[in-house]
């Protein structure tokens, strides 16, 4: 009681000051001067107040670090859909003949996004490695007709696009084959020089003499 008396007291004779000074010890006493203290907080004192209740003093010290109340967490990047995601190359309904490999191209708008990679399939199904690359070669395909097309994966495997399926057609021509040979047989028949023969005519007029 005797101390509130006092700090009463104290805050009268000094309400005559725009400013009052705080300051708490680290054994938790408060000290009040009308002239600026080391460590010390402003307190605002009501103008012709007669009570301790009009004091409005800033929150208690403390020893914590400060908190920047500017820091904003960063911003994240909004995932958006490619504008343009098609295979340029080899063209729909394009004929293959005999190609060790086939390259495919295939457009994109914007570039890839980090950690996004393109996934070739052939008939719904993934062939080849997932690349950072827009321009992918395939190993040799199997002769027939076949679905291409390709899709944008993310780091979780995820598919994020795909284009639309075209349609190639893989031919080849039997390696085995040579110009003059019969295709079906794969030979063709022995022919008969001219002297065999001469020699052969031969021997039937002495048997016949």
């Amino acid at each position: 009681m005797k101390y509130i008396l006092c700090l009463g007291l104290l805050l009268m004779s000094l309400s005559c000051h725009a400013t009052i000074y705080m300051q708490q010890d680290v054994a938790g006493n408060l000290t009040y001067s009308d002239t600026p203290l080391e460590h010390g907080q402003v307190v605002n004192v009501s103008e012709g107040s007669d009570s301790a209740s009009s004091v409005q003093s800033s929150p208690e010290l403390n020893n914590s670090e400060p908190t920047s109340l500017d820091a904003t967490p960063p911003a994240v990047e909004e995932a958006t859909s490619y504008t343009a995601f098609t295979i340029t190359s080899p063209k729909d309904q394009e004929n293959i003949q005999n190609q060790p490999t086939l390259p495919v191209d295939i457009k994109l708008d914007p570039k890839l996004r980090k950690g996004d990679k393109i996934q070739l399939m052939l008939d719904d199904k993934p062939i080849g490695d997932a690349a950072e690359s827009t321009h992918i070669t395939l190993g040799q395909l199997e002769r027939g007709t076949h679905q291409l097309s390709a899709v944008i994966i993310n780091t979780s495997q995820q598919v994020l696009q795909q284009t639309n399926p075209i349609t190639i057609y893989v031919n080849r021509v039997n390696v085995n084959f040579k110009p003059g040979q019969s295709q079906s047989s794969g030979s063709t028949p022995p022919q008969t020089s001219a002297s065999a023969l001469s020699g052969i005519s031969g021997v039937v007029k002495k048997l016949f003499n």
